[in-house]
């Protein structure tokens, strides 16, 4: 799982698109674990407190690293990533036409708009999961 999460910080994968990645990679681990495979997808990634077998979410994993490297770098001046990403985020209203924070504009409205960017995949993922900065 590592193996498919390390690349994820620099792709745009939709939510349709991780599920399919994933397709063959449960289908294989739950037949050898002697799972059934068609357990219903929302126990294989429940906590273990809701019966669940608590694997990581791609989708999820794919969205939190972005987020993580947005606050890790985001303010850092000193840094390349940090300033590619400011720079991301200021050509992305300047194409927008927007003014303020970007990703609190409404992304139903403004994402589809917008350039399939790094940016915007984390801007729809904040959206969708109502996650707020």
């Amino acid at each position: 799982m590592r193996t498919l999460a390390y690349p994820l910080v620099i792709t745009t994968f939709s939510e349709k698109e991780c599920t399919e990645i994933m397709k063959p990679v449960l289908q294989a681990a739950l037949s050898r674990s002697g799972i059934v495979r068609s357990l219903p997808r929302i126990l294989i990634y429940s906590p273990r407190v809701c019966f669940g077998l608590e694997l990581p979410n791609l989708y999820a994993s794919h969205g939190f690293d972005k987020l993580e490297r947005l606050v890790k770098y985001g303010i850092s001046a000193n840094d390349e990533t940090g300033n590619l990403i400011r720079f991301n985020m200021e050509m992305a209203k300047l194409e927008l036409g927007t003014n303020g924070p970007l990703c609190t504009n409404d992304f139903e409205i403004w994402g589809p708009l917008a350039s399939p960017t790094w940016l915007s995949f984390l801007w729809k993922f904040l959206w969708t999961t109502r996650i707020t900065l």
